[in-house]
């Protein structure tokens, strides 16, 4: 760990009470439970913590009143607390670990990052340009660690995901997009773990891999090789 970055850590906010957990879950944009996510992470098969008695599958469409009294009896101030103070004290860490990727890359750190604190959803969430949501279950040094480091380069490259047609339209996208995640945090994070995304199929993932290693560490150059090689698309 470089000592001198840790006099200029960027601002810490943190985000926990019964309004956020609605949002989590109810939220407009990105809610657990509206329709378009409960799609997603059904389709994904994503595994996704939810108020006791709720399942993905449901067709009920909940409301907010009947959510917000449900999570009241949920909420939960002293995991809360402890996952405030673990993250805090490993807080340097993740910086200094981020500052090497943004200057690989050659993008600002944002000078403040906020960290939503739930129960619900799916583990951990990006928010960009500057938002990273983790959940209680993520209680491990190095879950927390690495779920805040694997979400700030999320949000760092989001823009260029959305450019480059990876965030809709392209039913490989997600993957895409996970997969560069982790090859990037592997550049910043020794010996962390490469998820094999099956769905993409080995031939895809040895050309990703192939326009990575070529083009790295330009991102945006990687994201366009991928776009025309592989889905013979132009931007």
């Amino acid at each position: 760990m470089n000592l001198e970055n840790l006099e200029k850590l960027p601002e810490l906010v943190f985000k926990y009470s019964a309004e956020t957990e609605l949002e989590q879950l109810n939220g407009v944009q990105n809610g657990t439970l509206t329709p378009r996510k409960r799609k997603f992470y059904l389709e994904k098969g994503y595994d996704v913590m939810l108020p006791e008695g709720i399942s993905l599958k449901d067709e009920k469409q909940w409301t907010d009143e009947e959510l917000l009294e449900i999570i009241k009896k949920e909420i939960d101030e002293e995991k809360a607390d402890k996952m405030k103070e673990e993250i805090t004290r490993v807080w340097p860490y993740v910086v200094d670990t981020l500052k090497k990727f943004f200057a690989e890359i050659g993008y600002e750190m944002p000078d403040n990052y906020w960290i939503r604190l739930t129960k619900y959803g799916p583990g951990g969430q990006f928010y960009p340009p500057n938002g990273i949501i983790i959940a209680f279950t993520k209680n491990r040094t190095w879950a927390i660690e690495s779920t805040l480091i694997h979400e700030g380069i999320h949000d760092a490259i989001h823009d260029l995901i959305r450019k480059y047609g990876f965030d809709s339209g392209n039913p490989d996208g997600h993957w895409v997009k996970e997969h560069m995640v982790d090859r990037l945090m592997a550049k910043v994070v020794p010996n962390s773990y490469i998820q094999e995304k099956k769905q993409l199929g080995s031939e895809k993932i040895e050309k990703i891999d192939e326009i990575f290693d070529q083009n790295y560490p330009n991102v945006e150059k990687i994201l366009e090789e991928i776009n025309k090689q592989i889905y013979d698309k132009q931007n």
